[in-house]
């Protein structure tokens, strides 16, 4: 089974409590889900990315001028809808997956 997962990404570094590892200066950010291919990470749109297996577990690393900034691992089954939000976190800079409905800039359908 195919499902997706939207994405946003807000930079302002005037405001941020992120500390300098997860800073990323440049702004040329990407992402890659398990072993898909390096995206460029969109800042002012949203993206579907299809694919992903619904039984199995996956990896989001999150790169900054194509170097590995952070990762962590989701399942589906943590989420109540099949669609989570990944988006950067705009006061700790942090890579997070949110439901739809608690995330509201993902404009997916």
């Amino acid at each position: 089974m195919d499902q997706s997962v939207s994405h946003r990404f807000l930079l302002n570094p005037q405001i941020t409590a992120a500390t300098a590892e997860l800073f990323c200066h440049s702004g040329i950010l990407s992402f890659k889900i398990d072993n898909q291919q390096v995206v460029p990470w969109p800042h002012k749109e949203s993206l579907t990315i299809e694919g992903l297996d619904l039984t199995q577990g996956h990896r989001v690393m999150v790169l900054c001028d194509g170097k590995p900034q952070q990762s962590f691992r989701f399942r589906f089954s943590e989420f109540k809808t099949k669609q989570p939000c990944l988006f950067i976190n705009d006061l700790y800079q942090t890579a997070q997956l949110w439901e739809p409905k608690k995330s509201p800039w993902c404009k997916c359908k």
